[in-house]
């Protein structure tokens, strides 16, 4: 009883807690701080007044997978002094707004926004003695390193994926990144591009002309089309850097692929006035992002958000949708290595492509592959394709243990186990199937059993034997395996058991870390799916003319983007529309009435209408808004058609001048 009373109250031991954070939060364990000791082969991917920026990898264990970018200051306040000389307004921005304290601030910005298309750093270590900062991020290399070998497919996902993560900075944190050039944009082990270099990021409310002017200033840049700014389009600068940077690669690398693509963006994005500028979310409705290599990236990226149904849609059309219209290097390079990710490869509706991607066929051609083979299991990847591009794949699912994965390279195993050299045989495949068959899983067990025989034949029985004996030992000197107990009754009797561990986990698909971040940083409504207007399509075609459109000529603006709109500028003049038949001119009515609206087309009013019911103009300008009085007035002076004018009180969006043209009634 006492003994009972004193465990009760006896103070209770410490017991301490360690709460790592999950979702987008940085694990604790990365704690620990960065040596600069350790840093290795680094790469200046900018320079700037106050900062370098290099990119180096680090031989420190725990951050031996992610790249290391090092912000380093300088001093070279003479030569910002001397660009800004007798500039007062940006000098006084500049010590607003792009201090170095705030620049290093910015550039982590990522840390709390996570975005498949924006560069993932996972932590930040100022170092105040070397006047330094360092970022931890996902493993990946500046963009300028590969400049020279791009080819078309790269810079159509890449400027895919950057206007998808300006896309989602405008629409959802209103965030404007001001830095968009080849030195913020870094490229993945994936050959993914992701936007970086946020140091000039500031929120829509704090852009101004000012701004913009002091950062072409600083960036020794001319282009005065750059300087305009328009509060009411705060996407203005991003999107004109955007389309210069993508202007300057494609001319790199020589193709005409994106023509079209181009030609909009020199004459709507880079345009002198920022209305005439189109969004990101617009731009990603061209018909260029609608090429199937875009299609099947994107489907595969966001996959475990699409329906089992979708799924089985997609993999059934997969010849016909995406090998049937893309090269096989392409194939291999940009869409295979997607399927063989773990959310993918271990689905369901992805099992029979991924059995057919293990029988590969002969060395043929692509065309005398399909023609051989049958209707019902059409093999359209030849083995020298699979030797260069899948087989160091199928070796990397080798050496994952995990139950399920294992199963499918063994059941296929026959379909390309001849296509492995002997050396990957005897060191990669051979002792992990060993280790297999130890498994307490049966049919694990009974696959590995079968596919160490098929290594006997190639490897030979002695030194598959011995490594089968070698994995039993390693496997007891982990504590792996437990000795077999013997049965004490009747041990005589007991015949000796074969050693079994769970020895490979089991896990189905899975959605990794940028996938679970998605549906809270942008919409799960695919971008490339949003309804336009024509008027919206229109300004996508590369036949598109800003200057002809009446609704987008040149209004004066404040320092700050404000427009000033004078009485003169809210006329808008029909003389463009001099061209156009003549007897388009007759008014039409719109008539109010019980069955609803319609028009007509009549050289002279209904007597039954007033002033004040709305009339449509001759001219087909859906926006404008026409008194009757100002017709009867212009019809009485017997004017030509075209040189009256026409007052609009509606705002205007890129794109009006040419939804009129839509509006005209045939």
């Amino acid at each position: 009883m006492l003994e009972a009373l004193r465990r009760f109250y006896s103070p209770p031991k410490l017991r301490v807690i360690v709460i790592v954070p999950m979702g987008n939060g940085s694990s604790e364990c990365l704690a620990e701080p960065i040596d600069p000791q350790l840093l290795r082969g680094g790469i200046v991917n900018n320079k700037t007044f106050l900062y370098e920026v290099a990119v180096y990898h680090t031989s420190q264990r725990t951050y031996s997978r992610c790249s290391v970018l090092k912000f380093t200051r300088v001093d070279r306040e003479n030569e910002c002094g001397a660009k800004l000389n007798d500039r007062p307004k940006l000098r006084f921005c500049l010590e607003k707004n792009f201090q170095i304290t705030g620049l290093l601030k910015n550039a982590s910005i990522p840390i709390k926004c996570r975005h498949p298309c924006i560069l993932r750093v996972d932590r930040s270590f100022p170092d105040p003695v070397a006047n330094s900062l360092f970022l931890v991020t996902e493993s990946c290399l500046p963009l300028s390193v590969f400049l020279e070998n791009l080819e078309a497919d790269d810079v159509l996902l890449g400027s895919r994926s950057i206007l998808r993560a300006l896309s989602f900075l405008h629409d959802k944190l209103s965030l404007s990144h001001n830095n968009l050039r080849s030195s913020s944009v870094f490229v993945d082990y994936r050959s993914m591009w992701k936007l970086g270099g946020f140091e000039y990021a500031l929120p829509f409310v704090e852009m101004n002309a000012n701004v913009i002017e002091l950062l072409e200033v600083l960036n020794n840049s001319s282009d005065d089309n750059a300087f305009q700014y328009d509060k009411e389009y705060p996407f203005c600068y991003d999107i004109y850097l955007y389309s210069k940077f993508i202007c300057e690669v494609s001319k790199k690398i020589g193709t005409d692929e994106f023509a079209g693509f181009t030609q909009v963006l020199q004459n709507s994005c880079m345009h002198s006035q920022p209305r005439a500028r189109l969004p990101p979310s617009q731009l990603l409705s061209h018909h260029v992002f609608q090429h199937p290599l875009v299609l099947a990236s994107e489907f595969l990226e966001n996959y475990m958000m699409h329906s089992d149904s979708d799924k089985e849609e997609f993999f059934r059309e997969f010849e016909k949708n995406v090998a049937g219209r893309l090269p096989v290097e392409t194939l291999c390079k940009k869409i295979l290595p997607k399927c063989f990710e773990n959310n993918v490869f271990l689905d369901y509706p992805c099992q029979e492509l991924i059995s057919r991607l293990l029988h590969p066929s002969a060395d043929l051609t692509l065309t005398d592959c399909k023609r051989t083979s049958n209707t019902a299991m059409r093999i359209f990847i030849c083995q020298s394709t699979f030797k260069t591009h899948l087989l160091p794949l199928v070796l990397g699912k080798f050496r994952l243990r995990e139950r399920q994965t294992r199963m499918i390279l063994l059941e296929n195993f026959s379909g390309y186990s001849h296509i492995l050299s002997v050396s990957d045989l005897r060191d990669t495949v051979l002792p992990e199937v060993c280790i297999g068959v130890y498994d307490f899983y049966e049919p694990l067990s009974s696959l590995s059993l079968c596919c160490l025989g098929a290594l006997s034949k190639t490897l030979g029985a002695n030194e598959t034997l011995n490594v089968l004996r070698s994995t039993e030992i390693s496997l007891y000197r982990d504590h792996k395996l437990s000795s077999p107990v013997a049965n004490a009754k009747s041990p005589l009797k007991t015949k000796p058991l074969w050693p079994r561990a769970h020895l490979f986990s089991e896990a189905g698909p899975k959605m990794g870390r940028q996938q679970r971040d998605i549906p809270f940083s942008e919409e799960r409504k695919m971008v490339n799916r949003t309804r336009l207007t024509l008027a919206q399509l229109a300004t996508l075609s590369p036949n598109y003319q800003p200057d002809l459109n009446s609704k987008l000529r040149a209004i004066p603006t404040d320092d700050d983007g404000t427009a000033e709109l004078r009485e003169s500028a809210r006329k808008i003049t029909t003389s463009e529309h001099k061209k156009m038949n003549q007897s388009l001119a007759i008014p039409l009515i719109k008539i109010n009435s019980g069955a609803g609206t319609y028009c007509e087309g009549k050289g002279e009013l209904p007597s039954e209408m007033s002033p004040e019911d709305d009339i449509i103009s001759p001219v087909g300008l859906g926006s404008v808004d026409v008194r009757l009085d100002e017709v009867v007035n212009n019809s009485s002076k017997k004017e030509p058609f075209g040189t009256g004018e026409i007052r609009s009180e509606s705002p205007s969006v890129p794109g009006d001048g040419w939804e009129d043209a839509w509006n005209i009634d045939d």
